[in-house]
């Protein structure tokens, strides 16, 4: 088919063009609809008034003995002319099992436990006088007893409980002056007995309807339903604040994504989500950029392609295995990981297809896998009752393979010494050897680590070693005399190593402590090396950990001002985190201070590209500008403290990478074999 047949047909089917139903479909279409041939030919098949099929009505069921597995699109459609020139187009089937007969149900070709019901009045896309081409979404609740929808017979959404035959109409958001960018959305709690039907976007309405008493509340405030919770009494939805605005912008335009909130039945704010909860590595229409929430309100899961694979791209080593596919569970309120699942590999890589109760379903477009990933337990169950090839189905309670189990450990040997890049020497007499890293570790450091910039560290004595195991996603320390390795956090965030999000992890220069910062902002854990036990303290949203003294940790903390200027200070806290002193940093050479010596009397910032600063803290000013900045004709690049009075340094990248001992108090540079 040409390009000229196919735009007649999509401007003979919508008064306004092709473009804009071609707009409006799309979300729902997905990877079906992948070139303009392939949608034109599918909206010609299924909204051509000439080869649909004619309404018959209100869908009014008897009761049905049924589970449904699944709803999705039929192959042709019912074409409803409408009053006032509108029309609209149905088309939805169930998917259902029952161990009885069920009256007008047709076998499921394929498929002998599973029968075939049209409803006869669910839309699959309206059009409005005047206005754009809306395609109302139908759900399913998670025991698969009741589905929700739009009627092209009543122009309302409507539920029916299939076992009973009840039917109640749902409170709907009026459809006057519908304008371009707004939609209809649905939602239904957990248990099947709260409805929310929506308007979004500039003239924003949402509507809540109890299924049993046909209550119905109108939930000013709330700008889009993300989630009804299990039964409506932790709501997730964004808050409408601010100006109106313009027809086109929806909700997350005008509220951006940061702003989801809790509310109870009645619209009252309840409670706040986390900035990090709506955090995903993988954005699609089904999740509007953003992570799923759980049934029960408390979870988010965000999914990622290649998790951990840091800034191993570009210039990564082929030759390291591929990075999994990873759906990361977190907290609503605090935005914690509070589990990592790892997903079965498929190429090239998994998608979101939507949320059941407290299942997220996973879909794999290549070969049309389904799966259904349970939140509470991290259980993967593969769906046995899946449409082929139709990435519009809506699923309910479909029969599932029983979960699969935590992959098997690798079986890869321990390290049983430092990788290269940790460089080692001696100072004091007698000498007492020390071991620290360098910026030439590489990623991974070690075999079974993850390749994640920066998650290493290894101890002065060279005893321990800390990283990311690739094993189970998560912070150890290995100790290299005993063979020993503890865990040292829970599952690490796979947004961590990212140009934005650098993890600070070292060892106390008495080797006693190990602290990790995932990235700046965020919490700072404590490890002993010896025990495993752990603690943390929560530091400002802008601070990052640079060092730790006799008296505690230190961070550097930014404040943007309104205006333009910046604060900058260092804080020195104890070990609980509490603040003990603070110098201003503002007037400072250089940029912000990165580390501080383990005496706190210095801090080390960056200058003109690598060259390190290093700063007098009492007095702000440098140190030995005469040799840190070049120290003759080569250019040094600070690697870390090994004395108050000494740093490691290292030539910057050429054919033969050198390292020497700066000692401040002489100005000499020792260099090491």
């Amino acid at each position: 088919m040409t390009a000229a047949p196919v735009a007649a047909a999509m401007a003979a089917v919508v008064p306004g063009g092709r473009s804009r139903l071609a707009r409006r479909l799309r979300p729902g279409l997905g990877a079906v609809c992948g070139t303009v041939v392939v949608l034109g030919v599918l909206l010609m098949l299924l909204v051509d008034p000439g080869q649909g099929r004619p309404p018959v009505g209100p869908w009014e069921p008897p009761p049905l003995p049924v589970t449904v597995g699944y709803a999705s699109w039929r192959d042709d459609c019912r074409h409803d002319p409408g009053p006032d020139e509108s029309s609209a187009c149905s088309g939805w089937r169930l998917v259902v099992r029952s161990g009885e007969s069920v009256e007008g149900a047709e076998p499921v070709e394929g498929n002998g436990a599973l029968r075939s019901i049209e409803i006869s009045d669910a839309a699959m896309w309206i059009t409005l006088p005047d206005g754009p081409a809306l395609r109302p979404p139908l759900r399913v609740t998670p025991d698969g007893h009741r589905i929700a929808y739009f009627s092209t017979a009543e122009r309302r959404f409507v539920a029916h409980d299939l076992p009973s035959g009840r039917k109640v109409g749902l409170a709907s958001p009026s459809l006057d002056d519908v304008s371009e960018g707004e939609r209809l959305d649905l939602h239904v709690s957990a248990d099947g007995r709260f409805f929310a039907a929506a308007r979004l976007g500039g003239r924003p309405q949402v509507r809540l309807t109890d299924f049993e008493t046909g209550a119905t509340t109108t939930l000013d405030g709330v700008c889009e339903i993300l989630n009804l919770g299990r039964d409506a009494r932790r709501i997730i939805g964004v808050p409408c604040s601010g100006d109106p605005p313009d027809a086109e912008d929806g909700p997350y335009e005008r509220y951006g994504n940061r702003s989801w909130t809790v509310f109870d039945r009645d619209g009252t704010r309840i409670g706040n989500a986390s900035e990090h909860a709506f955090l995903t590595g993988v954005s699609s229409d089904v999740g509007r950029g953003t992570a799923l929430v759980s049934a029960d309100g408390g979870r988010t899961a965000g999914l990622y392609r290649d998790a951990f694979r840091g800034a191993r791209y570009p210039g990564g080593d082929e030759r390291l295995p591929e990075p999994p596919d990873i759906l990361a569970v977190r907290g609503l309120e605090s935005g914690r990981v509070l589990r990592l699942v790892r997903l079965p590999e498929v190429s090239p890589g998994w998608g979101y297809h939507g949320v059941v109760g407290d299942r997220v379903v996973l879909r794999s477009p290549r070969d049309d896998v389904y799966l259904m990933v349970d939140l509470t337990d991290g259980g993967i169950h593969r769906v046995l009752d899946a449409p082929p090839d139709d990435p519009s189905a809506v699923f309910g309670a479909p029969a599932t393979s029983p979960a699969t189990g935590p992959p098997a450990p690798s079986g890869r040997p321990l390290a049983a010494a430092p990788p290269s890049g940790v460089v080692s020497g001696c100072t004091g007499d007698p000498c007492e050897r020390w071991h620290l890293a360098t910026d030439a570790v590489p990623d991974p450091p070690l075999p079974g680590a993850l390749a994640v910039p920066s998650l290493f560290a290894v101890s002065r004595d060279g005893r321990h070693l800390a990283y990311g195991r690739e094993e189970d996603l998560s912070l150890v320390v290995h100790d290299l005399e005993t063979g020993r390795v503890l865990s040292a956090s829970g599952p690490l965030d796979p947004d961590i190593g990212t140009a934005e999000k650098r993890p600070r992890l070292f060892f106390t220069p008495d080797g006693r402590r190990l602290l990790f910062q995932p990235w700046e902002g965020r919490p700072v854990e404590t490890v002993d090396p010896r025990t495993g036990r752990r603690s943390r303290f929560r530091v400002g949203p802008g601070d990052s950990l640079v060092g730790w003294t006799s008296t505690g940790p230190v961070v550097h903390r930014v404040t943007i001002g309104e205006d333009g200027p910046y604060e900058s200070e260092l804080r020195f806290l104890s070990p609980g985190g509490k603040r003990l002193r603070t110098v201003r940093t503002d007037d400072w050479p250089g940029a912000p201070p990165s580390g501080v010596s383990p005496d706190g009397s210095r801090a080390v910032a960056p200058g003109d590209g690598d060259a390190p600063l290093i700063i007098d803290i009492p007095t702000g000013r440098e140190v030995r500008a005469d040799v840190t900045r070049y120290g003759g004709w080569r250019h040094w690049v600070f690697q870390d403290w090994i004395t108050p009075d000494e740093v490691l340094l290292r030539t910057e990248p050429g054919a033969v990478r050198e390292y020497g001992v700066l000692t401040f108090s002489t100005g000499e540079i020792r260099y090491l074999p």
